[in-house]
């Protein structure tokens, strides 16, 4: 594989900036490892998606209670209880006034906003692992996929 079909940078035109270069200069010093690699990925597509799938979910499983905690703050579930103005506070009002039941979705975004019974946000470095094991997967499963 040339390196202009690994970049979008014509073999005539030098890279633009120093990231560009330092990426070709790595694939061309490395190439045959690459390809190696590279094959190594396709006599093991089977197992290279498993994992793939693997990684990925466990990230999904990381990410996801600090992703809820964010959204259920955006509409209006906070730490001392439902943001006056919110759209929480528009939905407890128009549709569920004074009486909330308890185990229901809206007793329990407001438990999970405030620390209760559900699991709260997690640590951020352990979301940025989350993250990074999503993108791994990611990258995993396109490249098994080719």
């Amino acid at each position: 594989m040339s390196t202009s079909s690994f970049l979008p940078i014509a073999p005539h035109d030098p890279p633009r900036n120093a990231i560009a270069a330092a990426i070709v200069r790595f694939y061309d010093t490395h190439r045959e490892e690459l390809d190696a690699a590279r094959q190594f990925v396709m006599e093991h597509q089977k197992e290279f998606i498993i994992g793939g799938v693997i990684v990925l979910l466990i990230g999904l499983a990381i990410v996801a209670p600090t992703a809820l905690a964010y959204f259920l703050k955006a509409i209006g579930f906070a730490i001392h209880g439902v943001v006056e103005g919110s759209r929480a506070a528009a939905y407890q009002s128009a549709y569920l006034g004074g009486h909330i039941v308890k185990g229901s979705w809206f007793a329990l975004s407001q438990s999970f906003a405030m620390g209760g019974t559900c699991i709260s946000a997690l640590p951020w470095p352990v979301t940025v692992l989350g993250v990074v094991l999503i993108v791994v997967g990611i990258t995993v499963l396109v490249t098994a996929a080719k």
